[in-house]
């Protein structure tokens, strides 16, 4: 959902690089909405902060990486965005250095960590010096954050996130995958006092 915007709750996309299928979560970056981006959070092997070079860290950027240290996200990528509005190298410079700071605050790795200065606005109107940027920061997502392990041999377990009733399709139900593997066509649990037939899914994120 958008309200003049801003995003106010998680969303999904998927994409591809030469080397990896990511799904992407779209956090809310409002402050009044961070209650939504935890839901997001919880899902993620690793997460792009993204931060506006025209104002800086903001309240909701802090809570932000407070959130995905106390949920359990193991690595942040930094995009600065707009940095076509900014004319001042030495601004740039200051900014950066305040969200390393601040990543460092919460024991992120604020001095190693991938920074990429561009223009999401830019890069879609097809300028290449800011396309190129979009690029390296792909290449930051396949190199610094780790192929992640999948426990795939034990039982399935999904926890539910949310419950849908979907005309012509019946309950349908979201969440990520803790463990195991399921089929489409495949029934579990045996011996349980119900069964269950997968017969749709839905991947928003492939490891």
């Amino acid at each position: 959902m958008v309200e003049r915007g801003i995003t106010i709750s998680t969303s999904h996309v998927e994409y591809d690089t030469p080397t990896r299928h990511y799904a992407h979560v779209d956090c809310p970056g409002h402050a009044d909405y961070v209650k939504n981006m935890i839901t997001g959070a919880a899902q993620m092997d690793g997460a792009i902060l993204v931060v506006a070079s025209t104002d800086g860290p903001m309240p909701q950027t802090r809570e932000h990486i407070l959130l995905s240290r106390q949920v359990g996200v193991p690595y942040i990528i930094v995009f600065m965005n707009k940095c076509d509005m900014v004319d001042d190298e030495e601004l740039l410079e200051l900014v950066e250095m305040e969200v390393r700071e601040l990543l460092s605050e919460y024991e992120f790795p604020g001095d190693d960590l991938p920074v990429i200065q561009g223009s999401a606005l830019k890069a879609l109107e097809g300028e290449k010096e800011w396309e190129d940027k979009i690029v390296e920061l792909a290449e930051a997502l396949d190199t610094y954050i780790p192929e992640p392990e999948r426990d795939i041999d034990r039982d399935f377990i999904l926890p539910i996130e949310d419950v849908f009733s979907i005309q012509g399709r019946g309950t349908v139900v979201t969440g990520r995958v803790e463990r195991g593997i399921i089929r489409m066509n495949k029934g579990f649990p045996k011996g349980r006092p119900f069964f269950v037939i997968v017969d749709l899914m839905m991947y928003f994120h492939m490891g």
